[in-house]
């Protein structure tokens, strides 16, 4: 397995750590740097020395991809998941986490690597860590940071830190990123509907649109002008992978789901990303912008258009600043470099650091396009349109396009409806109203 210069450099790093007593070491790289293939080289070189191993992630996606590579490195290996071939006596195990838990299996391993691992501190992943306290931990993840925010220090000893997204970006293997943001982060709210946003600014592109919520999912892709395909956590893994070759190869133009998409899912020809949902951590905006990082020489993608609905760049700042990641206090900072005020263009949306007297996107002028570090009011500018309703609105609007594409397809059942529509309503937390608002005044 051929790596990266970084790559090497980063594994010599987890091998000092544990040269040095560590037991637990997480290794940083981001989104699209080879985390899998870095892991890889140290299943073999664990092998090689007659250790065992485990991989163990919580995406059949991950799964696949190691496996692949282990069977093109000619390493025998098991599969520790529902409907897979096992071969428990293999050196090597790749292992669903949820698997693991479930069954309460625990193949023998001197070495356990969890991808992923900003998850570690979930019960269930940690009911599997502990049934290794003999075994050597590596964490794998581009974006060390909990799911609330708080660092991963009670379950990693030491961090090693590969190459930045900017790194990465100079030398070739990501391409930058060009934002189009609101003014302000949104509230909650969305500067602009996704389905036009798509249409003004990226038309025709391979797009991955990330939604709040499954409805709102189904609800834009019943409105997208291209061709589309939900992908949601129950989308099986024949589906996701058939989904990613029509993507490639141009039959479909649009992906559109929730948090099943923002790991795991490898797409180079993605050429637009469009939040239309609230980021809160910055692990989560870094993994949703970094899907579409990825270079892709069939088209010589030069860049990545991100189209942030939410204004969530504004709060956490260009996925190329540096940042500083903790295992204690602050799970993430940005550096001095990263703190450099933000400016907005004017005229085609674009945000970037200020500095520079014209636009990098557009050329125009940058006078007066200054931004506050840190915006704390909603403001109507040009990407603009606020969705203000109340969410069980927008759901009973997105289940009324469902029943219209259902009725299109030809796959409409009546008593399917009202099923989804009480499981939208008990998600929105509100009762939609019982009379009109006329009728109530």
């Amino acid at each position: 397995m051929q790596l990266r210069p970084y790559q090497i450099a980063a594994l010599e790093g987890v091998r000092q750590a544990y040269r040095e007593g560590a037991r637990s070491v997480i290794l940083t790289i981001p989104t699209g740097g080879g985390k899998t293939r870095t892991a890889s080289e140290c299943i073999r070189s664990a092998v090689a020395r007659g250790r065992r191993a485990i991989f163990a992630a919580h995406l059949s996606e991950l799964l696949d991809d190691v496996s692949e590579r282990l069977t093109a490195a000619g390493i025998p290996h098991g599969i520790v998941q529902a409907d897979r071939p096992t071969n428990p006596t293999a050196p090597v195990q790749v292992a669903s986490l949820a698997t693991l838990h479930r069954r309460g299996e625990r193949p023998p391993a001197d070495l356990l690597i969890l991808d992923e691992s900003h998850h570690a501190a979930a019960a269930s992943v940690r009911e599997v860590l502990e049934a290794y306290p003999l075994a050597r931990l590596l964490g794998l993840t581009a974006t060390p940071e909990r799911g609330d925010g708080q660092p991963l220090g009670d379950v990693f000893e030491r961090m090693v830190f590969g190459p930045s997204i900017a790194e990465l970006t100079r030398l070739g293997f990501l391409v930058p990123a060009e934002i189009l943001s609101p003014s302000t982060p949104t509230d909650g709210a969305l500067a602009m509907d996704p389905v036009e946003a798509y249409v003004t600014h990226a038309p025709g592109s391979r797009a991955l649109i990330f939604c709040g919520t499954v409805a709102e999912a189904e609800d834009v892709a019943s409105r997208m002008p291209v061709p589309v395909q939900t992908v949601l956590g129950e989308t099986p893994r024949d589906v996701r992978r058939r989904v990613r070759e029509l993507v490639t190869a141009g039959e479909l133009r649009a992906i559109v789901g929730c948090s099943a998409l923002l790991e795991g899912f490898d797409l180079p020809a993605i050429e637009t990303v469009i939040l239309a949902r609230t980021l809160g951590t910055c692990s989560t905006y870094l993994q949703a912008v970094g899907r579409g990082l990825r270079p892709w020489p069939a088209t010589g993608k030069a860049r990545c258009l991100v189209l942030d609905l939410s204004g969530a760049a504004i709060l956490h700042g260009l996925p190329e600043d540096e940042r500083i990641w903790s295992l204690e206090g602050a799970a993430v900072r940005r550096t001095a470099e990263g703190l450099l005020p933000l400016s907005r263009c004017r005229t085609c949306l674009a945000l970037f650091h200020s500095g520079p007297t014209q636009c990098p996107r557009c050329g125009a002028s940058t006078r007066g396009t200054g931004l506050p570090r840190r915006a704390t009011r909603v403001e109507r500018q040009e990407l603009s349109r606020l969705d203000a309703r109340p969410l069980w609105e927008r759901d009973a609007a997105a289940l009324s396009a469902l029943e219209g594409r259902l009725l299109r397809c030809g796959r409409y059942k009546p008593h399917v409806v009202p099923k989804i529509a009480l499981s939208m309503f008990a998600r929105s937390h509100k009762r939609p109203p019982t009379t009109k608002p006329e009728e109530a005044a």
